[in-house]
C-alpha cells in the first residue's frame, strides 16, 4: 500500500479516533495531539496479516482406470491369387490282355472203325519170337499172309524153307524134300502158325540159320508178290 493511499484513508480514521477519545472523556486537546503525532509520524505500513491459507486439500490420487486396450486390428493376410494346380497327367491305361479262353476238356470221339482196305499186293511176312536161342527158349514161328483180292484163294501154294547150314527143310513136314502147303483164304490177311517147340540143350552153338517164305503160282514156276526171310542163331 502506498503513502498517498495511506493518507487518504487516514483522515477518516483520525476522525474516528477523536470520536473514540471523546467518548473516553479525553480532552479535545489531548485527542488532537495524539492525532497530530500520528500524522507527523511516518506512516507505518501495516503488514496485512496473511489470511489463513487453507490447508491444501490432499489431492486424491486418481487411480488410472485401465483403459481397455482394443486388440490390434487383425490384418487379413493378402492371399496372392495362385493359378490352379495343373492336374496330374492321367495314367496311360495299360491294355489288359484278352482273357484266355478256358479250355474245357472235350470228350474224344470214339473213332468209328473203318474197313481195312484190301492189300494192294500178295505178300508173306514171317514173325520169329527171337533171333538167338538158348536151351529151353520157346521157338515160335508164324506167317502172315495177304490176299489183295478181288478173288479168294483156293489151295494157293505157300512155300516155307529152313536153310540150316546149307541144308533146306520145307514146311509143313520139315523134310528135305520140296513141298508146299495149299492155302485157301478170302481177300484180306491170315496168320498161320508154322513151328512151335522149346530149344533143346546139348546142341552147342551155331548159326546163322535162315527161314524163307513166299506164295507161289499154281504151276510152282514163280513167286507171287513179296516174300520174306528171318535168321537166327543159338548158344549153350
Amino acid at each position: 500500500m502506498t503513502v498517498h493511499h495511506a493518507r487518504k484513508t487516514f483522515l477518516p480514521r483520525m476522525v474516528f479516533l477523536i470520536a473514540v477519545f471523546s467518548r473516553c472523556r479525553l480532552s479535545f486537546t489531548t485527542a488532537t495531539l495524539i492525532c497530530l503525532m500520528t500524522i507527523s509520524c511516518p506512516l507505518i505500513q501495516a503488514t496485512p496479516t496473511p489470511a489463513d491459507t487453507p490447508s491444501p486439500t490432499p489431492t486424491r490420487t486418481i487411480t488410472p482406470t485401465r483403459t481397455a486396450t482394443s486388440p490390434p486390428p487383425t490384418v487379413e493376410p493378402t492371399i496372392e491369387p495362385t493359378s490352379p494346380p495343373s492336374p496330374p497327367p492321367s495314367p496311360t491305361p495299360t491294355p489288359s490282355p484278352p482273357p484266355s479262353a478256358t479250355m474245357h476238356p472235350t470228350e474224344s470221339p470214339i473213332p468209328t472203325p473203318s474197313p481195312t482196305p484190301p492189300p494192294s499186293e500178295v505178300s508173306v511176312r514171317l514173325n520169329l519170337s527171337q533171333s538167338r536161342f538158348f536151351p529151353a527158349d520157346s521157338f515160335d514161328l508164324d506167317a502172315h499172309l495177304t490176299n489183295p483180292g478181288p478173288a479168294a484163294w483156293a489151295e494157293q501154294p505157300l512155300a516155307v524153307a529152313l536153310d540150316l547150314l546149307g541144308v533146306f527143310y520145307f514146311y509143313p513136314q520139315w523134310t528135305t524134300g520140296f513141298q508146299t502147303a495149299p492155302i485157301s483164304m478170302p481177300p484180306g490177311e491170315l496168320a498161320i502158325e508154322l513151328l512151335r517147340f522149346d530149344w533143346p540143350g546139348g546142341v552147342g552153338h551155331g548159326g546163322p540159320a535162315v527161314i524163307y517164305g513166299a506164295m507161289l503160282t499154281r504151276d510152282l514156276s514163280g513167286i507171287l508178290g513179296q516174300w520174306d526171310s528171318v535168321e537166327f542163331d543159338w548158344e549153350e
